[in-house]
Parts: C-alpha cells; sequence; structure tokens
C-alpha cells in the first residue's frame, strides 16, 4: 500500500498494489479499486511496451515495479535499484560484480538470479543461489551415504550411484526456500520440501526401470514426502526456536552513529535506524540460515544411514 499528499491540504490518497509471486508489482489502483498502473514485464525485468494500453497503463504513475525495487529512469540509466548494485533488465545482468562472488566461483559475478529469474528473487543484490548449492550438496551427501560401494571408485560411485536429476531438484527447492522471500515461511518451506521429495522419489523409482504409472510404488512416494516434510518442518522449527534465543533482548543499534534532537528525544537519524535495522534482520537470517542447514544435513544423513544396505 502507498499514499499520496495532496499539495495544498492534508488530504492523503491511498494506493494498493497487487504484486505477483516474486514481489512484482503488477497493478496500482485506489482505495475504490480504479487502476491508475498496470505494468507487465519480461522474465529479466523489462516492461512491456503495448500501444493499446491493453497490458500497460501509465508506466511512470509510480516507479517501484519488478520485485518491488525502484525503477532509476534518470538520465536513462533504466535500472533497478537493489541495494548492493544496480540491475539492468535490457542485459539481464548486474552493472558490478556480485559483493559475495567468491562464495560462487563457478558462476559469474554479473549473473542475475542464477538465469532463472521466474521462481528466485535477489532481495538485495548479493549471493542469490547460496541455498542452490547448499540444498544440492545435502541431497548428493545423502545419496553417497545411502548407496557409495567401498568396492568402487568415487568417480564410480558418482557416475554409477547418484541421481543427478535429484540433486537437480534439491538445487531448485534450496534456491526456492532461502533466495525468495514469498517462500520463506516453515509451512512454505513443508510444501516445497514435500513436491520435492515426491518428485525425487519418482526420479528414483524411473531410474530403477519404472516405464509407467503401474510400476509407481505410491506408498513409498508417501513414506518419502512425509519423511521429507518432517524432517524440512523440524530444521525450520528449531533454527526459529535457537533464532529467538540467540538474538533475544537484542536491538538495532546505528554503528558509529550521533543522536539528535528530534521530538524532544535525543534519536538516531531515520537512515542510521534504518540501516542498523536491515544490518540486524540479515544477522538473524544468516544465523538462522546456518542452523537450518545443519540440522537438514544432519536430519538427512541419518535418514540415509538408516536406508543404507549393507
Amino acid at each position: 500500500m502507498g499514499l499520496q499528499k495532496s499539495g495544498t491540504t492534508d488530504k492523503f490518497t491511498f494506493y494498493y498494489q497487487n504484486k505477483d509471486h516474486l514481489g512484482t508489482v503488477r497493478e496500482t489502483v485506489t482505495s475504490t479499486g480504479a487502476m491508475k498502473q498496470r505494468v507487465n514485464y519480461y522474465p529479466f525485468g523489462g516492461q512491456l511496451v503495448d500501444t493499446l494500453k491493453a497490458m500497460v497503463l501509465s508506466p511512470n504513475f509510480q516507479q517501484y515495479k519488478y520485485n518491488g525495487k525502484e525503477f532509476d529512469n534518470m538520465y536513462s540509466l533504466n535500472t533497478y535499484d537493489y541495494g548492493a548494485r544496480q540491475h539492468y533488465p535490457v542485459l539481464a545482468r548486474w552493472d558490478r560484480i556480485d559483493p559475495l562472488c567468491e562464495k560462487c566461483y563457478g558462476v559469474s559475478p554479473y549473473n542475475y538470479c542464477s538465469n532463472n529469474p521466474v521462481n528466485t528473487t535477489d532481495p538485495d543484490g548479493r549471493g542469490p543461489i547460496v541455498g542452490a548449492i547448499i540444498g544440492a550438496a545435502v541431497e548428493l551427501g545423502s545419496q553417497l551415504i545411502e548407496k557409495y560401494d567401498t568396492n568402487k571408485s568415487l568417480m564410480s560411485n558418482l557416475s554409477e550411484n547418484v541421481n543427478w536429476t535429484n540433486v537437480g531438484i534439491a538445487a531448485g527447492e534450496g534456491a526456492l526456500t532461502s533466495g525468495t522471500s514469498a517462500l520463506k515461511s516453515i509451512g512454505a518451506k513443508v510444501a516445497v520440501s514435500a513436491v520435492s521429495s515426491a518428485a525425487k522419489e519418482v526420479s528414483n523409482q524411473v531410474k530403477d526401470g519404472a516405464k509407467s504409472y503401474k510400476d509407481i510404488d505410491y506408498k513409498k512416494i508417501g513414506t518419502n514426502t512425509v519423511q521429507g516434510a518432517a524432517i524440512t518442518f523440524m530444521a525450520g522449527t528449531r533454527a526459529q526456536f535457537k533464532t529467538n534465543a540467540e538474538f533475544k533482548g537484542v536491538k538495532a543499534t546505528p554503528k558509529n552513529a550521533i543522536k539528535h534532537q528530534r521530538a524532544g528525544q535525543k534519536r538516531y537519524t531515520k537512515s542510521a535506524q534504518k540501516r542498523a535495522n536491515k544490518e540486524l534482520r540479515e544477522q538473524k537470517e544468516k544465523y538462522s540460515n546456518r542452523v537450518e542447514w545443519g540440522a537438514n544435513a544432519y536430519l538427512n544423513g541419518m535418514r540415509s544411514v538408516a536406508n543404507r544396505k549393507y
């Protein structure tokens, strides 16, 4: 929701925004439902141009658009401001390298969302694929624990005993549940995990020789789906509990900032306090991710040990 103040009175006009699963503003309407702006986009954020006005209406009415980011058209830059970097939708690339690029040597530091902008977002322009890497690593490790043949070399095990389709599914699950703000709640993660677990079990059965739906063991699919969802729920709940305990009583305090007299009290400037709030949120998220990924890896490892055939 947004508001706009009249230049001559104290009356405010409220506007409401319809957003998609990526946080992209599609429509801006008044409290009565009157359409003030409609914008549609290409996958990487380029705005559609439609002379018939069926897809586009008043594109310059307000500038918060793709992923909810501000569109900067000053001096014809035509980029989106993500905080750490500017995204250039025409080239589908960033204007500078990723501040966290050393964590992902195999990916171009100018790459936007691993070239998958339909399912993932980059909230602040830094490291959008860490979750995908962690998800793939946990799945690969789990498969090796369960199926590693000590009589074969590592390369033989990787080529013969690893279902790489499932590694890809796990990477997608990791990207969806850590890179996007829309799917970071425990409930959403459990739902994604259930779908992912079912897809991986079907993939395993197809690899083992299932040729049609009649050959599929649906009971096994159900068991793995429940187990996967339960592991995700337990890991997410533990991360939430540990994070709340770790940061209990911690307040966002600006660093190297001076308090100023405001409203009869000495307060930090709004910009300094905003930066401090953002830093604290990031600290909580990083801590929660570490706890959750660790719990996920441990629980999946224990499940693989239990399923291993000796």
